[in-house]
């Protein structure tokens, strides 16, 4: 058997882009086996900002790696150690001066160098992705004066979050999203051939927005219902570092919710879900809702974020309901539904509910009725006191029973132009309007930080907890 070809990559990969995807490819040119050495936090130059055991599962996950090492020391120790027939390092680093020669010489290794690597830089990617610029944020100055609201009386609200206390209940997500890298189109069938470059998973459906309660100062805490699976262990180990009071209840044979979401040149192309749609079973229910009786009294409000994955049946919803208005405590809801599956009339008679357009058409199987008269009609049926149709692009559309300003329907556009990810703009909204509503605000003020939560949210990739500094940071002065 013919010995193999060892070519050996070393760096610190805190994010696994196609510069690296291309020098991988070069060095399976070279050789036939390849190693990659990840520097731990005190080598890493550039300095590590990602852990190290997601850098190597990172790189685990590429198929172009043989395997994967850490690295703890000198460079030269441990290519002394491997003597790997070649050491392949970027373009950049070939007119300066390269320890790892030395030790090639020794025993007749070579030095190889390839472009690929320094023309992306992976903080620059994170900061671009996951930040978000204030000054993009288009306050909406007409609305703000047509209902004299103030930028003061908006601050106060925000700053009051962090004496409500919040219990958010619903379904749990685990949102993976996977970068890939066109390699070509296929000769046979005409689709897109692409390789797998990075991941990142963030926590979603009603899990973020109990994390955007956290991260806007209520105290939270968040019930949902898990498979005994790897996801689900996944979501446990994120909200132990949350310091939400996360109440998790299992359930055999159910899957906990994971959504794979596929990138191209980092724009969606697809998604791939892997979830259990039927409903949580009795035993379940009764924990929850026992759970739910003996604390009642502890909560300021109550969000049921609904994804209609199974945790939140009509049965469960109409106990908490009559809970609720039996303790006079805040209930604001969201049923998400793509179809005919949702049934968002089970929540008729909350205090908040935040539906999309698309939703309100299937329920009441309107399609051909204009907003306002959309909005009345479905107002009406449901039995709500605020009501926020959002509408995509184009923005929210309330309406009110409280209101004594809000005589018709009102539409607050849209707060930012070319989002990246529209994805968890929703329930942005859903938690940020329903603490405002909470902190006495009116559905005009709550709407309005809740749309400008949502316009932060699609500035970024994945759902991110939302911060009270950051709502106050596009609150014109």
């Amino acid at each position: 058997m013919n010995k193999l070809k060892k070519v050996f990559i070393s760096g610190t990969f805190n994010v696994l882009h196609p510069g690296h995807l291309r020098l991988f490819k070069y060095a399976k040119e070279l050789g036939d086996f390849l190693i990659v050495g990840i520097t731990n936090e005190e080598f890493s130059k550039p300095p590590a900002f990602i852990s190290f055991q997601d850098r190597l599962e990172s790189l685990a996950q590429c198929k172009l790696v043989d395997q994967v090492i850490r690295i703890d020391g000198p460079i030269c120790d441990l290519i002394d150690e491997l003597k790997p027939e070649i050491v392949l390092k970027g373009k950049e680093f070939e007119n300066l001066e390269n320890e790892e020669s030395k030790v090639l010489i020794k025993y007749g290794g070579a030095l190889f160098f390839s472009s690929g690597d320094h023309v992306f830089n992976s903080r620059d990617l994170l900061n671009e992705e996951n930040n978000f610029d204030s000054s993009k944020i288009l306050f909406p100055k007409n609305f703000v004066q047509r209902y004299s609201i103030t930028s003061n009386a908006l601050k106060n609200r925000v700053r009051n979050f962090a004496e409500k206390r919040i219990l958010v209940l619903g379904d749990v997500i685990l949102d993976e999203y996977i970068n890939c890298e066109p390699i070509g189109l296929s000769q046979e069938d005409g689709n897109v051939i692409a390789s797998p470059i990075e991941s990142f998973k963030f926590i979603g459906g009603a899990g973020i927005v109990a994390k955007h309660a956290q991260g806007l100062g209520a105290k939270t805490t968040f019930i949902s219902v898990i498979g005994k699976d790897a996801t689900g262990e996944e979501v446990i180990s994120d909200f132990n570092e949350t310091g939400i009071n996360s109440n998790f209840y299992y359930e055999l044979g159910r899957k906990t919710s994971l959504k794979k979401r596929f990138r191209l040149h980092q724009r969606p192309v697809f998604r791939v879900s892997e979830l259990s749609p039927h409903e949580i079973n009795l035993e379940n229910q009764k924990l929850i809702f026992e759970m739910l009786n003996s604390t009642i009294n502890q909560y300021d409000l109550i969000i049921l974020s609904d994804f209609n994955y199974g945790v939140l049946g009509k049965d469960l919803v109409d106990k908490i309901l009559t809970l609720a208005n039996l303790h006079q405590v805040m209930v604001a809801a969201d049923c998400q539904s793509s179809s005919q599956y949702g049934n968002i009339f089970k929540y008729k008679g909350v205090n908040l509910i935040t539906p999309t357009e698309h939703e309100i058409r299937l329920a009441l199987r309107n399609q051909d009725s204009g907003l306002a008269e959309l909005s009345r009609e479905f107002f009406d049926e449901m039995k709500v006191e605020n009501l926020i149709m959002t509408l995509a692009a184009d923005g929210l559309f309330l309406k009110s029973k409280l209101s004594k300003s809000m005589s018709q329907p009102e539409l607050i556009p849209s707060l930012t132009k070319n989002p990246v990810d529209v994805s968890g703009a929703g329930d942005s909204l859903l938690v940020i309007s329903g603490l405002a509503l909470a902190c006495g605000a009116s559905l005009e003020e709550a709407a309005l930080l809740g749309s400008i939560g949502a316009a932060i949210q699609v500035q970024r990739v994945g759902n991110i907890p939302i911060t009270s500094s950051d709502i106050l940071s596009c609150i014109i002065k």
